[in-house]
């Protein structure tokens, strides 16, 4: 018996030492931190084999939606701040403050590849990109409709003179509230003028990221040592944009000089406005998935690799546009006839959304330098460019027509442009 235990392990010892010699073998073989191959002999040296993985920090732009107006684009209304006392009011704010700024990011590509055929994994994500745009005073046009019978009527029309006999359109604007300095006794400057905090406050978020899987087949090298891949695979793209505003003052610029207007002689008017502590978030999803075939190209002189990829993906965008928002919060019914505040124009709040499909192409480049630590780690230098059409921006989504505004899907269809450098560390790529 005791026999039969000893031959046992001795077969189980055995069994376990001729797997673990392969995978040891394999191991050894990877000589991570073996000295870098520069040997040119032959049109230069072996493409790696095996398992691969690469990191890299990424400094990109995102390019900025096209530039629109805050308000009801093109529109202009006659506006009545009394009997015979107007002007044309129209948009004074639109998005160019958005911009396209830079921000930060990482990339990681993974796989495994033996002789000609092997998978790519590959994922990045930006950090959110952020612009913030606060104005003293702004003029906003929204669309108003008429409605009823003969003498129709519009929301935003209400009594223009003290008899409360003239109905006119009523002007939107919103200003920053004055404050004013303190005496000296109060711990004041009487010598500074007072400073006006904002009227109307925009803010402009995108987060983006990508993911995608891939079969690689990798061709004989040339002559010359330039080695092909070819990839054929899928690929996800989520580009997710909020364009939020918020306009809490809104004060009726009536004429300063008049005392009614102006009782504290600071030469600013104090009348509430119309639209008063009004806000409206729109939110603009795009969610891109479809096929990709793309292509690499890499050579190796010495301890330098120039490596490009491209790719083209054939992208299907399932577009989710989603509003919330208030206009107007403190009009308040039951007043009555009240002079400079709307007679049909209630505080209304809403929530809307849509959603669209759209084909979405898009294009990649990658252009990399790398140089050789060891013969498995390579430190990298690059470019990435990444051109996509049919993407919805949030800013442009938004329908300026009272009393809920709303969504429009006519400009949902835009270029898009992701561009930057990169930086990274790769092992047996």
């Amino acid at each position: 018996m005791r026999f039969q235990h000893t031959r046992t392990r001795l077969i189980v010892w055995a069994a376990c030492l001729a797997m673990a010699t392969p995978a040891v073998a394999q191991v050894k073989d990877m000589q991570y931190f073996a000295p870098a191959q520069i040997d040119t002999f032959g049109g230069g040296r072996r493409a790696n084999e095996g398992f691969f993985i690469s990191g890299e920090y990424l400094r990109w732009s995102i390019s900025k939606p096209d530039v629109t107006t805050i308000g009801y684009p093109g529109l202009t209304r006659e506006v009545f701040y009394d009997t015979g006392i107007s002007r044309i009011q129209s948009n004074t704010l639109d998005t160019s403050f958005i911009g396209s700024k830079f921000t930060d990011g990482s990339r990681v590509d993974l796989g495994y590849i033996e002789d000609h055929q092997g998978w790519l994994f590959s994922y990045y994500y930006l950090s959110t990109l952020g612009r913030t745009h606060g104005v003293a005073s702004a003029d906003i046009v929204f669309d108003d409709p008429p409605f009823g019978p003969p003498p129709t009527f519009r929301l935003l029309q209400g009594y223009v003179d003290a008899a409360l006999t003239d109905i006119q359109n009523l002007p939107v604007t919103f200003n920053a509230p004055f404050i004013e300095d303190l005496d000296a006794d109060q711990g004041g400057d009487p010598d500074t003028l007072p400073e006006p905090s904002w009227g109307v406050m925009m803010e402009n978020l995108v987060k983006n990221w990508s993911t995608e899987l891939n079969y690689i087949y990798r061709f004989h090298p040339t002559r010359r040592g330039t080695i092909w891949e070819l990839f054929l695979g899928v690929r996800y793209f989520e580009l997710n944009e909020d364009f939020n505003v918020w306009a809490p003052y809104s004060y009726a610029p009536y004429d300063p000089t008049l005392a009614q207007n102006d009782p504290g002689g600071v030469g600013f008017p104090t009348a509430v406005g119309i639209l008063a502590d009004s806000y409206w978030f729109t939110k603009a999803e795009n969610h891109v998935v479809g096929p990709q075939i793309g292509g690499r190209f890499f050579r190796s002189y010495n301890r330098w690799t120039f490596d490009v990829q491209a790719r083209f993906f054939a992208g299907f965008n399932f577009q989710n546009i989603k509003q919330q928002g208030v206009l107007g919060s403190r009009l308040t019914p039951g007043l009555g006839a009240i002079e400079d505040v709307p007679l049909f124009m209630r505080a209304t709040g809403f929530s809307h959304s849509a959603t669209e499909e759209e084909w979405a192409p898009a294009a990649e480049l990658r252009a990399t330098i790398k140089y050789q630590i060891t013969s498995k780690i390579n430190l990298s230098v690059g470019w990435t460019g990444l051109w996509m059409d049919g993407i919805a921006r949030a800013s442009n989504m938004i329908l300026y027509r009272v009393p809920d505004m709303g969504i429009t899907m006519e400009h949902n269809t835009q270029d898009l442009f992701i561009n930057g450098v990169t930086a990274g560390v790769e092992f047996n790529r």
